[in-house]
């Protein structure tokens, strides 16, 4: 459902508090006094069995359904058999959203089904369900204190969700205590309705919310998630703090919440690929909400070090350097300014030693030269209890040096501190700094910590943006050549594929395999051993295939063809019937390769039971599992992504020639893992694939060996949305030839800026409503790295050939969270007005809108753009005055959804 209704749980203009005789008296008094206390601008109602008037309710009475009005927002607690009838009373009514704080006490096998009552009552009103089991919604800008929480968080830029009621009531109460504020906080608990996606995706367009803290036990629908951390994450900083990282942590939470989790190193690889940052302990999310509550994100990462003694600096430059930060390089004229306020003529060196009597008015005086110096992004100022001086008076010194007012950002040097000591003193100095706006922490990892939070923000925000090189070669998988294979094997129920039907289906997305050949008797495998005519590998085909291949059931290097035949005889006694390693059933011969000069690779396509299909690649060989070096990653990919997989492993320090022995071709690997994860999206009946190995050299790629398993039925889809390769297509136009329509790559940002750059001026006017002469790079990538689940951008191009490509026209459509309606733009060079280009693309605009269940197109045009008002009017859109800007033009047109 997404962000429908969300208001009716964060914007309420009423609430009411409904308990019955079930609910715990402490439980429904302490929602009660948090719902007053909170200052509500809206009415609050209350019902329930207790009797008389509650101070700030309007008069109490006895059932939900006797309520004097509708609520928007229902806060519900009581017997949990009750919950759907009451949930489905007040939907019928017209309540838009409801928070169930009562925990269940149901088993964990009866939570998936009564939490599946709960979202069956409340959808068909499209009611918003919070929990059960949550801690409650505070949005203090509108007073709404909806929780259980025992003291009432103040107002502030960062918003939180969490799953976990503990944890969340952890974060506010740590928040309350460092004067640190959110503009709101939602702990879901057992989310039956309401998701992470659905609230990422509100906050994303939340102005008040200038960042988020998230933790996360189960990520819901992981596409939905995905795409709303990926929208959310190019904006504002995402900090995830998960539990469940070990497998016997998963394990307790299947019985907790009765959901199945997936792998931490698959939401590792997922969060980076959305561009959010991962924490892994309560401190470190105290640490990072720290930084982005007092600081908010940060222009660079040099960072100079003031502190009164050189072993305080130099731990604060140790730090710096462990999580991979950078100092400062100050000019001799900013160190001049500070060495002249030191006594002695003591000339400075970095980090900076102001000296153990280090007053207020030093520290003031060397954050001012730092101030006027554009090589320091930050500065951290650290101050160790030595006792000759006031540490309350260095604090007021520095907050009034800093220059600037709490909650201003955008500031350079950032400054934030580290005030050790845990005395009366240090405290009062902490929070001094605190109410300037100045982070402070408690020791120099800590405050280091807080600020290479931000500065990974940063890179990871411009990762996100980053275009990726052109691949190497045109793909043109044959998936329906490949999802045939696969159900002829599912059909004879074979879901273990043999080593030629595994080497059919990479040769169908262009994976280079050593040609092999099957066998059914040690005979025949001998008279293949003779036509092949040097040396083999013999691999036993047995019945089941299992991944990883049992001892005994590989031998390589047999010269001869007698040799062969003694080796499968072997095999044949090893895999009798009936034994216990399987049974053999055949034979697989291939030529041997030279290993001199390749490194050993595995490459491979798993199920996540959250994320659907991963990809795996690392150091390979007969030692894969001893070597311990691979690294996952979610599908699709492209070649800068395949890059960044391939980079992290130790492996790829070899591959790209350290050590001894050359390099390897790591286009050519980033190639085959492109074309992985094209199966790995496109096969959606394949299990389990393991290539092991593949050998990489100077010369390019081959797999050597592959296993697979296949399901009769469809796995989990993937959690992003693969390029639609099935909305390629070739046409043709009068007077202008042969063209290929299809949807945009990120690869296509050079030719999509040569396309706006071969515009007259007018044209890119009309197009983007200002007079830009170049398509900047954010913007360009921002407008080919598209969401397919939610945009989509067709171009049309003349020519074929990777890299010469010219795109003659442009059409999008960007729809909102709930997929109902979709704006859309659209640009052709004004050469070819009038010669088809626009219909063409339009009309395959509004036949992907109707397959995709869009119900109403709508765009903003120029007056005066009479060519592109023309054609909307041409194919049914009605064309209104915009109430808001008589120079616009609101185009729309209404699609019936399709049966």
């Amino acid at each position: 459902m997404s962000i429908r209704n969300l208001d009716g749980l964060l914007a309420p203009r009423s609430v009411a508090l409904i308990f019955d005789e079930t609910a715990p008296e402490r439980l429904w008094r302490r929602a009660a006094d948090n719902l007053r206390k909170g200052g509500f601008r809206g009415k609050l109602m209350l019902a329930g069995p207790a009797g008389g008037d509650v101070e700030g309710f309007l008069p109490t009475v006895a059932r939900g359904r006797n309520l004097p009005e509708t609520p928007d927002l229902a806060v519900l607690a009581g017997d949990p058999a009750r919950m759907a009838k009451r949930l489905d009373r007040l939907g019928a009514a017209g309540t838009r959203g409801a928070v169930i704080l009562s925990a269940t006490t149901l088993e964990p096998k009866d939570k998936p089904a009564y939490l599946s009552s709960l979202g069956a009552a409340a959808r068909p009103y499209m009611l918003r369900l919070a929990g059960p089991a949550a801690l409650g919604i505070v949005v203090p800008a509108i007073g709404l204190n909806a929780s259980l929480l025992e003291h009432a968080p103040r107002p502030g830029r960062m918003a939180l969700i969490a799953q976990s009621a503990t944890l969340g009531a952890c974060i506010a109460e740590w928040a309350t205590s460092r004067g640190v504020g959110f503009s709101q906080m939602i702990v879901l608990g057992d989310a039956s309705d309401v998701d992470m996606g659905d609230l990422l995706d509100r906050l994303a367009l939340d102005p008040m919310a200038q960042s988020i803290l998230m933790h996360v036990e189960t990520a819901g629908d992981a596409r939905k998630f995905m795409s709303a951390a990926r929208a959310a994450a190019r904006t504002k900083p995402i900090i995830v703090l998960r539990t469940g990282r070990h497998r016997q942590t998963r394990a307790a939470l299947l019985s907790h919440t009765g959901q199945l989790t997936g792998s931490d190193a698959v939401y590792e690889a997922a969060l980076a690929r959305a561009g959010a940052l991962r924490v892994s302990t309560l401190e470190e999310m105290f640490d990072a909400a720290q930084s982005l509550a007092y600081a908010g994100p940060v222009s660079g990462e040099r960072v100079a070090i003031l502190a009164n003694g050189a072993g305080a600096a130099l731990l604060a430059a140790d730090d710096l350097y462990d999580l991979g930060g950078h100092m400062a390089t100050l000019k001799p004229e900013t160190l001049d300014k500070i060495a002249a306020c030191l006594p002695g003529g003591h000339r400075p060196s970095e980090p900076i030693d102001l000296m153990a009597d280090a007053e207020g008015p030093r520290y003031a005086a060397a954050l001012e030269a730092l101030r006027e110096d554009d090589g320091a992004d930050a500065a951290l100022i650290v101050h160790a209890p030595i006792g000759l001086t006031d540490p309350i008076a260095a604090a007021e010194a520095v907050a009034a040096a800093a220059g600037h007012e709490p909650g201003q950002r955008g500031r350079k040097p950032m400054v934030f501190a580290s005030w050790l000591g845990g005395g009366p003193e240090a405290e009062t100095a902490r929070e001094r700094l605190h109410k300037r706006g100045i982070p402070c922490f408690f020791t120099p990892a800590r405050a280091v910590r807080g600020f290479m939070h931000l500065v990974q923000w940063n890179h990871s925000r411009t990762q996100l943006m980053e275009t990726p090189p052109l691949m190497p070669e045109t793909l043109l998988p044959d998936i329906k050549g490949a999802r045939a294979l696969l159900s002829r094997l599912a059909a004879e129920e074979r879901l273990a594929p043999d080593p030629q039907e595994v080497a059919e289906l990479l040769k169908a997305f262009g994976i280079p395999v050593v040609e092999g050949f099957t066998a059914s008797t040690v005979k025949d495998a001998r008279a293949l051993a003779e036509t092949i005519g040097r040396p083999v590998a013999l691999k036993a085909i047995l019945r089941g295939a299992p991944l990883r291949r049992p001892p005994g059931s590989t031998v390589l290097g047999l010269p001869t063809a007698e040799a062969v035949q003694a080796a499968a005889e072997r095999m044949a006694a090893l895999f009798a019937p009936g034994g216990s390693e399987g049974e053999i059933t055949g034979y697989f011969l291939q030529p041997m390769i030279d290993h001199e000069e390749v490194r050993e690779l595995i490459c491979g396509i798993s199920q996540d039971p959250e994320f659907g299909p991963v990809l795996l690649f690392g150091h390979g060989g007969s030692a894969v599992e001893a070597i311990d070096d691979s690294a996952v990653a979610l599908p699709p990919l492209n070649m800068k992504l395949a890059a960044e997989l391939i980079d992290r492993t130790r492996v790829s320090r070899l591959l790209h020639g350290a050590g001894h022995g050359p390099g390897a071709d790591v286009d050519a690997i980033a190639l085959l893992l492109v074309k992985l994860s094209y199966m790995a999206a496109g096969l959606p009946q394949l299990t389990e694939l393991e290539i092991n190995p593949v050998l990489a050299g100077p010369h390019g790629v081959v797999v050597l060996g592959a296993s697979a398993h296949i399901s009769p039925t469809p796995h989990k889809r993937p959690a992003l949305r693969p390029y639609p390769s099935d909305m390629i297509e070739q046409v043709s136009l009068p007077e202008i030839g042969a063209l290929m329509l299809r949807p945009i790559r990120p690869e296509d940002e050079p030719a999509l800026q040569d396309f706006v750059a071969r515009q007259p001026p007018e044209a890119v006017r009309l197009r983007f409503f200002s007079p830009i002469t170049r398509l900047p790079h954010q913007m360009a990538a921002r407008l080919t790295q598209i969401d397919y689940d939610r945009e989509m951008a067709l171009i049309l191009v003349r020519g074929t050939e990777v890299g010469e490509e010219q795109i003659i026209g442009v059409v999008r459509l960007h729809a909102d969270p709930d997929g109902e309606n979709g704006e859309y733009a659209i640009m052709i060079s004004p050469e070819l007005y009038g010669r088809g280009v626009g219909g063409l693309l339009m009309g395959r605009m509004i036949d992907y809108a109707r397959r995709r269940g869009i119900t109403r197109i709508y765009g903003e045009v120029l007056a005066e753009n009479e060519p592109m008002l023309a054609l909307a009017r041409r194919l049914g859109f009605s064309i209104t005055v915009d109430p808001d800007d008589a120079a616009l033009r609101l185009s729309q047109l209404v699609l019936e959804k399709q049966s």
